[in-house]
C-alpha cells in the first residue's frame, strides 16, 4: 500500500514545514505542486524531501486534477492536504490500521475538518466540524470542476477515520 500525499502552493512557507512534518510519518511521498512561489516554499519542499511539479494557477479543481494526472503510477492512495493543515494525533494513530483493514469496495476515507483561528477550534457558529474526503484510492476520484467550495468526488463507498484534520491558517488577519 503506497500513500501520495498532494499539497497545492502558493507562497506557504509559513505552514509548509508544519503540513510536512506532520504527515510525512504516514505517507510514502509528498508531491507539492507550487504555482511558482516567490518565498521558500519551493526550498522547504526540497529540505523535507517531497517531490516538486510546478503548474501555473487557474484554480483549485484544475491544479488538483492536474496533480492526480501526473503522479507516479505505484501510488495505491492520495491524501489531499492543504499546506496550513495537519493531523491530530488521533488520526494519525488510525490511518495506517483502517487502510489495511478495508474492503476493496472502499474508494475513500472521510474526516473531520476543524477551523482554527489564532490557534483556537472555532466552537460556534454550527459550521464545524465539517466532514471532508481526503483519503482516496488513486483513479476512483477526481476534484469536481467548480471555482469555490470543490470537493472531491470519488466513485464507490466511504467510511470514516476517527480524528481531526485542523485548518490553522497562521498568516495575520489583514491577510
Amino acid at each position: 500500500m503506497h500513500i501520495t500525499a498532494v499539497v497545492l502552493t502558493f507562497n506557504e512557507q509559513i505552514h509548509l514545514e508544519r503540513c510536512i512534518n506532520n504527515i510525512k510519518g504516514f505517507v510514502d511521498r509528498i508531491v507539492v505542486v507550487d504555482s511558482f512561489s516567490s518565498d521558500d516554499t519551493v526550498n522547504i519542499a526540497r529540505r523535507a524531501g517531497a517531490v516538486i511539479l510546478k503548474n501555473s494557477w487557474r484554480n483549485y479543481a484544475t491544479q488538483f486534477n492536474w496533480a492526480l494526472d501526473n503522479l507516479p503510477k505505484d501510488t495505491d492512495w492520495i491524501l489531499r492536504i492543504d499546506a496550513d493543515e495537519y493531523f491530530d494525533d488521533e488520526f494519525l494513530c488510525n490511518v495506517r490500521d483502517q487502510l489495511i483493514g478495508c474492503s476493496n469496495s472502499v474508494s475513500g476515507f472521510i474526516v473531520d475538518r476543524w477551523m482554527y483561528f489564532q490557534g483556537k477550534p472555532i466552537r460556534f457558529g454550527g459550521l464545524f466540524p465539517v466532514k471532508v474526503l481526503r483519503l482516496f484510492r488513486l483513479g476512483s476520484g477526481r476534484c469536481e470542476n467548480r471555482w469555490m467550495d470543490e470537493h472531491i468526488i470519488v466513485d464507490g463507498e466511504t467510511m470514516s477515520i476517527k480524528g481531526k484534520l485542523i485548518d490553522d491558517n497562521k498568516n495575520n488577519i489583514s491577510w
